[in-house]
């Protein structure tokens, strides 16, 4: 490893646990040639015997968004995701909270190389600066393909051969709550078994305009 691999390296893996501001200069060009390296697996609180048993029989890992934008867990997800791809496991990632996403090049850098980003519009603005679906054309240099969810609008596929629409029915919406971990549940099961993006996008749409007709994880208020 260069000196430079290895302040970018200790930068990521941020050991002390405290809020560090991402160094562009260092993480943009160094964290690709990171690849393949060996990261500190006892970050994720498993050993490394562990980590090959829970992956041993997986074929993907799909990453919550919260486990990069908090700073004690990051080194941690950012060691999962090297670990699924040098277990040959395909790779997603939701960043969750659009407010949380106030340094998306760090952001990116995280998750550089994750094979599907699924994000919603407001997450998509927060990491292009745009929120309409053209605009994750910039993010390919990092992902390969990103799964929009534009919520009545329906949702969008984006990769190398050019962005796939398909619309959302009408539906009452009863609740929010859960929408968009439904539309990456079925997304993601389609996208694995090889469904074409316009069918993965239909079953991401339905799972999630199914989940808005019903009260979600929010307990109902006893006012």
């Amino acid at each position: 490893m260069t000196p430079e691999q290895v302040k970018a390296y200790r930068l990521m893996d941020n050991r002390s646990h405290q809020e560090t501001s991402w160094d562009e200069e260092l993480l943009g060009p160094e964290l690709f040639d990171l690849k393949g390296l060996d990261f500190d697996l006892s970050l994720t609180g498993f050993d490394s015997a562990e980590i090959d048993s829970l992956l041993a029989d997986a074929t993907h890992l799909h990453l919550s968004g919260y486990v990069l934008l908090d700073a004690e867990s990051r080194p941690a997800g950012i060691a999962m995701l090297a670990a699924a791809r040098a277990a040959g496991l395909t790779t997603s990632v939701d960043p969750q909270a659009a407010a949380l996403l106030t340094d998306p090049t760090g952001f990116l850098a995280a998750i550089d190389g994750v094979d599907l980003l699924l994000p919603n519009t407001a997450e998509l603005a927060a990491l292009t600066g745009a929120p309409d679906p053209a605009s994750a054309n910039t993010l390919l240099g990092n992902v390969g393909a990103v799964a929009l969810t534009r919520g009545p609008d329906g949702a969008c596929w984006i990769d190398r051969n050019g962005i796939v629409s398909v619309p959302a029915d009408p539906v009452d919406s009863v609740d929010t709550t859960g929408a968009g971990d439904a539309f990456d549940a079925a997304t993601l099961i389609n996208w694995l078994a090889g469904a074409a993006p316009s069918d993965v996008l239909r079953a991401g749409v339905a799972a999630g305009s199914s989940a808005v007709t019903r009260l979600g994880a929010q307990p109902v208020s006893r006012r």
